[in-house]
């Protein structure tokens, strides 16, 4: 019966450290390490966790970002510009294998 209560017991204990990386999906060294250096932690986790957005690098010798820009409209992909004179962020990111075709022209390299 003791054993079993063990067993029980360390694999509580298991889970729970199972668990608590599971809320900030990063490893408990590296929350720690956070913990001390930074009181707004929690914001820097989950600003971490988020989805980063699409870019894409637009070959100015095969075209203008505005030229693209129209391109990726009229095939129903939205995107804003930057600061940087090649690059469009895209409102929601694509899958390259379904855009294929407008990718394989070379007017265009993507960065994800």
């Amino acid at each position: 019966m003791r054993f079993c209560v063990d067993f029980y017991v360390s694999k509580m204990r298991s889970l729970a450290i199972i668990d608590k990386n599971w809320q900030t999906l990063h490893p408990e060294w590296f929350v720690n390490k956070l913990k001390k250096a930074y009181p707004n932690w929690r914001e820097i986790i989950e600003a971490n966790n988020l989805k980063p957005p699409m870019w894409l690098r637009v070959n100015s010798q095969k075209n203008t970002l505005e030229t693209y820009r129209t391109l990726l409209e009229e095939q129903g992909v939205s995107s804003k510009t930057s600061h940087h004179p090649n690059a469009l962020c895209l409102d929601i990111p694509i899958t390259v294998q379904k855009n294929y075709r407008t990718l394989k022209k070379g007017r265009l390299q993507c960065k994800i």
